[in-house]
């Protein structure tokens, strides 16, 4: 039996579909459920636990269904009422639960159900929500095993047998791996004999296997060190083989096979970009000092780099609700390379990179960390001779929108160029209306300016939308090109941000935004160095591109723009 969701390019959740592989191909589905975020099977494929979204883009209940049975007798599971919650449903390793995973920006609580036995169980409690603190549940042999970040911030696992029931408490956990000041574990692969663990290690990645047979670790050997990893197809659960790809800045995908019993890595497949040549090209690690923090930056670029400030540079960063910033692959860069940009991938806080430490340092009432970092590295870029402010670009999606945004209020006369995806302008707005999708969900990462004046306060101070600095006829500090792109149908970010965000920045910079600077329009001519602020709408899209082509056709866009903007400045941006 296959079940897969269909979802259309601007919905955030999908209808879901059966097909019986055993019938012929010709003859329709068994049954479609509607309106489902994410699903997962149970009881050998005869039942499916899903999650629905409510009106404000929560995922907040969770349902039961029956193969074979209408939608419409769907039993209601779980309904998660704390509003800044949100629900997630999985199944362990072993097959033996299904998990309901209920997450703040700062906490969680998981609840288990077995799937074994003819009648379904209610939700137990795992461990109680503690403030916070967040965890998540496998299983293995008699025991829940649980990361969690109750001891330390980076993570650590611990196990909690079955046989542990009624009011469960934090102390009846013991440890089984802990982690150091440099260490984050990030995720856990259980299998019969093994726990491959998937950890950073000064925000690099690290791969250990724990053998449940001598409770002895070692650690995996990885060819890449500036790279991502990620979990392969691993459904086998009594095995000593494990698969995990990598990606790497250069690197598309590298398919690995290891044996965690007689410690031997064999890699099955490398891709690698067609018609780029690989050999030209380094990535390195290197640390930039902020006010308070040494700042990870990701280095791409030609081998034959000269720091002589006459080299485009790149940066791209996000910066926010704990994601990592990872150093995978990025098609869109490599026109960029081809033309000797340096490629910056800044690791600033707000991230994960460097554990929960480097996400709190970036949030709530510490959001202007982030902002720093970013400036901090843009200055060092110019500094150390890497490019000039003339050369230098930004790249921010979403929230690094709001990033790159507010550097760019701050420090006008640092960038020439930004390109700002779907990005988050008007968060303090966007936070004061509790009706629209998330706010609710994301007061742990930006605070709650409605009910306290200190937050208010605190984010109209950098709210790219509210920051929006004044310009006075013949100032030379307003020199940035901005291509902004938004989605009619972006349930996120909506359109009004960046319509509100481009209206404001035509009116208090005429002068350098409007037809005073001399702008196409009325007969007027621009110049290539005349800066540029341009909106591209999609019609049909919402927060996130659909498909390769949508991808591709965004990444040609921006490449295009950037390469326009500071090719007054080079003598050569030919392709190399």
């Amino acid at each position: 039996m296959l079940a897969y969701l269909i979802s259309g390019p601007a919905e955030e959740q999908g209808t879901l579909y059966f097909r019986d592989l055993t019938r012929p191909p010709s003859l329709k589905n068994i049954a479609a459920v509607p309106k489902v975020f994410n699903f997962v099977w149970a009881d050998g494929h005869r039942t499916v636990y899903y999650t629905r979204l409510d009106e404000l883009l929560r995922a907040n209940k969770v349902y039961r269904h029956r193969l074979y049975a209408s939608e419409t007798t769907d039993e209601l599971v779980y309904h998660e009422h704390k509003p800044t919650c949100f629900l997630d449903v999985s199944i362990t390793k072993d097959k033996k639960y299904v998990t309901i995973n209920s997450s703040s920006s700062s906490n969680s609580k998981v609840l288990v159900m077995t799937t074994e036995g003819s009648k379904p169980e209610q939700p137990r409690l795992v461990l109680p929500r503690v403030a916070d603190t967040q965890y998540y549940v496998d299983h293995h042999e008699d025991a829940f095993y649980i990361l969690h970040n109750h001891t330390s911030d980076n993570f650590g696992l611990s196990l909690l047998r079955d046989s542990v029931r009624g009011k469960v408490s934090w102390d009846k956990l013991q440890p089984v791996v802990t982690t150091s000041e440099s260490e984050k574990l990030e995720e856990l692969e259980l299998f019969r004999n093994f726990a491959l663990l998937y950890m950073k290690k000064g925000g690099l990645p690290a791969l250990e296997c724990h053998d449940f047979r001598t409770d002895e670790r070692h650690t995996v050997p990885l060819d890449e060190p500036v790279a991502s990893v990620y979990t392969g197809s691993n459904l086998k659960y009594d095995t000593s083989i494990v698969h995990f790809n990598t990606s790497s800045p250069l690197t598309m995908q590298s398919v690995y096979e290891y044996d965690m019993d007689k410690k031997i890595l064999r890699k099955k497949g490398t891709r690698s970009p067609a018609g780029f040549d690989v050999r030209k090209y380094v990535v390195k690690r290197i640390t930039v000092p902020s006010d308070t923090a040494d700042i990870p930056v990701t280095l791409i670029h030609n081998k034959n780099l000269e720091r002589n400030g006459q080299n485009p540079v790149n940066i791209r960063a996000y910066g926010a609700y704990g994601v990592p910033f990872e150093p995978c692959f990025r098609l869109e860069v490599l026109p960029l390379l081809r033309r000797g940009f340096i490629v910056a991938l800044a690791h600033v806080r707000g991230g994960s990179d460097l554990g929960v430490r480097w996400y709190n340092e970036g949030r709530l009432l510490q959001k202007e960390n982030s902002f720093k970092d970013l400036i901090a590295v843009a200055d060092f870029m110019v500094r150390e001779k890497y490019s000039h402010p003339n050369l230098l670009t930004g790249h921010g999606v979403s929230a690094g929108g709001l990033l790159m945004a507010t550097a760019m209020n701050r420090r006008p006369d640092l960038f020439r160029a930004m390109v700002l995806r779907v990005p988050f302008l008007d968060p303090l707005s966007a936070m004061l209306d509790h009706t629209s999708p998330l706010t609710t969900v994301e007061r742990g990462e930006w605070g709650d300016p409605l009910e306290d004046p200190v937050v208010y306060e605190y984010m109209a101070g950098y709210a790219p939308y509210d920051g929006i600095p004044f310009a006075y006829s013949g100032s030379t500090d307003f020199k940035t090109s901005v291509l902004i792109t938004a989605s009619l149908q972006d349930q996120r970010v909506a359109l009004w941000q960046p319509l509100k965000y481009v209206a404001r920045m035509r009116a208090r910079n005429s002068t350098v935004y409007g037809p005073a600077a001399g702008l196409p329009g009325k007969g007027m001519v621009t110049s290539a160095a005349t800066p540029k602020l341009l909106l591209k709408i999609h019609n049909d899209r919402g927060h996130n591109a659909s498909g390769d082509e949508a991808n591709l056709e965004d990444g040609a866009l921006e490449c295009a723009f950037l390469i326009r903007e500071i090719e007054p400045f080079l003598e050569n941006i030919s392709p190399r």
